[in-house]
């Protein structure tokens, strides 16, 4: 079982292990009622406890849990969670505490400070089929679809692609990895996105990994409130044989 890989991954990405003044909290945030249920599921599997749920105005749910106990054994696995730059507010305490004495632990990039974070290799000994589910929930967490069409280049010139945003610069390298061990071709774009195109990787990743289906384009564009595997969908057929 890989319970505590998927939990990782999502805990990197719309989650946080953070210190408050008593305990640790534990916590998962996203709009997808499927993500924030295998988040519980998972987080009952490993802890044998049910995180508590919230949800915000804006449809926001958030799943979590403060235990001290739990967090410990989280930090067995990953040895930092946070990843914003430590400069960042809420900044580290460890940064506030002793800034020069911080630094010196830190990764540097673009002159941002940022922690070590480090997924465990255990995630990329696993057999494919589960490496794919952890890119499902990595792209479902932080991904976008952009699909849309460039004026004054060739007739018809569409842009398809699947964009993950990652803004630490450690674990982008890891998220890009892990996307190319699976089988996907992919490529950095700018400083904090990886980006999965072409017909051959697209189709590859609608038939094998996919959206959780309640996921759906925000905004008020063009494909605003189309589910994104259905968005997905139609990227594909776009392509002409």
């Amino acid at each position: 079982m890989y319970e505590i890989e998927k939990l990782l991954v999502m805990l990197v990405t719309e989650g946080s292990v953070s210190k408050g003044v008593r305990t640790w909290k534990i916590s998962f945030r996203n709009k997808s009622q499927n993500l924030i249920d295998l988040f519980v599921e998972t987080f009952e599997k490993i802890f044998g406890t049910k995180p508590k749920i919230m949800e915000e105005k804006d449809g926001t749910i958030i799943a979590y849990k403060y235990s001290t106990e739990i967090a410990k054994e989280l930090f067995k696995h990953l040895i930092h969670f946070r990843t914003k730059s430590c400069a960042e507010k809420p900044i580290c305490p460890e940064y506030k505490k002793n800034k020069e004495e911080h630094l010196k632990e830190c990764i540097i990039c673009e002159g941002k400070p940022f922690h070590k974070v480090q997924l465990p290799n255990s995630i990329f000994k696993l057999p494919i089929e589960e490496r794919m589910f952890l890119v499902k929930i990595l792209v479902s967490a932080e991904g976008h679809l952009v699909f849309t069409q460039i004026f004054g280049r060739r007739p018809n010139e569409l842009v398809r692609h699947i964009i993950v945003t990652c803004y630490h610069p450690a674990l982008k390298v890891q998220f890009k990895n892990l996307i190319e061990s699976c089988g996907f071709k992919c490529k950095f774009q700018d400083n904090v996105k990886i980006r999965i195109s072409g017909k051959e990787s697209l189709v590859m990743f609608k038939e094998m990994v996919g959206f959780f289906p309640d996921l759906i384009v925000s905004g008020k564009g063009k494909w605003g409130g189309t589910p994104k595997q259905e968005l997905l969908d139609k990227m594909i057929e776009s392509f002409v044989n």
